[in-house]
C-alpha cells in the first residue's frame, strides 16, 4: 500500500509529492483524469511520458510504470533498474516513449490511467511534474 504521500519542495513549498510504499506485496499509485485521454497522435509522433522525480531509496528491478486503457487493458514497463541508476536525491526529468506502452499492449486512444507507478514496500521517490513531450534528462528504454 502506498500509505504515505506527503508534500515536498522542489521549486516552491510543497510543489511535489513524496510517495512511500510500505505495505506487503506490490501496490500502485496512479493519476486518473476525469475522462480517458487519446494519446494516439502523441504516440505516433514519438512523444515521451515525462516525470520529474527524485529517487530516495533503493529500487527493486520490478518497479514499473503503467497505463490502463479500460477493463482488462493494462500495459506496464519495468523501469526499476534504470531508475536505480539515477543520481540519488537529485531531481531528474525522465522520459519513456509512449510507444513502449503501445508495444506492451495498451490502446493509446483511450487511456483511463495515463500514468501509474507500481512498486513494493521500501520504495520511496518524489514526483514534481508529469506530462508529455520530447525533452528529458534521461530517456528510459522500453525493457531492462
Amino acid at each position: 500500500l502506498v500509505d504515505q504521500i506527503h508534500g515536498v519542495d522542489q521549486f516552491a513549498q510543497e510543489d511535489a509529492w513524496r510517495l512511500k510504499w510500505t505495505g506487503a506485496g506490490v501496490s500502485t499509485v496512479a493519476l486518473v483524469p476525469p475522462q480517458p485521454l487519446d494519446l494516439t497522435r502523441e504516440t505516433n509522433g514519438d512523444a515521451l511520458l515525462l516525470l520529474t522525480l527524485r529517487v530516495e531509496s533503493a529500487f527493486a528491478d520490478d518497479v514499473a510504470l503503467f497505463v490502463e486503457c479500460g477493463e482488462g487493458c493494462r500495459a506496464k514497463v519495468l523501469v526499476g533498474t534504470q531508475l536505480a541508476a539515477l543520481p540519488a536525491n537529485a531531481w531528474t526529468r525522465v522520459g519513456i516513449p509512449l510507444k513502449c506502452f503501445q508495444a506492451a499492449g495498451a490502446s493509446m486512444g483511450k487511456l483511463a490511467v495515463p500514468v501509474g507507478i507500481e512498486a513494493a514496500a521500501g520504495t520511496q521517490l518524489s514526483v514534481s511534474e508529469v506530462g508529455y513531450g520530447t525533452v528529458a534528462d534521461k530517456v528510459l528504454m522500453c525493457s531492462q
